[in-house]
């Protein structure tokens, strides 16, 4: 009977849904309140911070179509260097997870208020683009984003956490982090080329 119980438990046991750590909760919620945010702070921008958008957008439109693949791949690349060395930064501060929150938070503004801006100024054209150019790259990047903060989430408040005495878990932590951290920066890199190339293929279809 106590035999019998036994492999019963150890069946429960190994069938357990994992549970989502709160790190990872946060994370999500950082990114997807930044998609919502972005969407609606287009809804209310002013007229001339409208213009500004439309005049952004053109001129990066015109930049991928009179640059090189290696001068796109490039600039894009060195459009995410910011966010990641802070990022870093971040990690290593006992006061920097709410900061690595509010980074990621103000990087997912941007990506919502530029499809509203094609959508709402170009109609299907502009929704096109969207699904066509930009949409692929994107949901690869939400990964590595998603990732990143989770990461630097965690080693941030370890440190906070642990403050008085870091040598004990330390190393084992900051070697879980750079771990994540590293394939983090890749998918977010990988994303830049998919983007590169989805730009190659249909950027000639759309003229705005």
């Amino acid at each position: 009977m106590k035999v019998s119980a036994v492999i019963v438990n150890s069946n429960k046991k190994s069938r357990k849904i994992p549970e989502l750590k709160p790190s990872l909760i946060l994370s999500f919620l950082a990114v997807f309140s930044g998609f919502v945010s972005g969407t609606l702070l287009y809804c209310f921008l002013k007229e001339s911070l409208y213009n500004d958008v439309f005049s952004i957008f053109i001129s990066f439109f015109s930049d991928y179509t009179q640059k090189s693949s290696p001068e796109i791949l490039s600039g894009l690349i060195v459009s995410e260097l910011p966010y990641i060395f802070m990022m870093l930064i971040f990690s290593f501060s006992a006061i920097g997870y709410p900061f690595c929150l509010i980074l990621t938070f103000v990087k997912s503004l941007a990506p919502t208020a530029l499809f509203s801006h094609l959508y709402c100024e170009y109609g299907l054209k502009g929704a096109e683009y969207v699904f066509l150019v930009l949409i692929a790259g994107e949901i690869i990047s939400l990964f590595g984003v998603l990732l990143m903060t989770q990461s630097s989430f965690t080693l941030s408040r370890f440190f906070a956490d642990n403050i008085k005495n870091v040598k004990g878990e330390s190393t084992a932590e900051i070697k879980a982090f750079l771990l994540k951290f590293f394939v983090s920066t890749a998918i977010i890199l990988l994303s830049n080329i998919i983007t590169l190339l989805t730009v190659s293929l249909f950027s000639d279809l759309f003229v705005f």
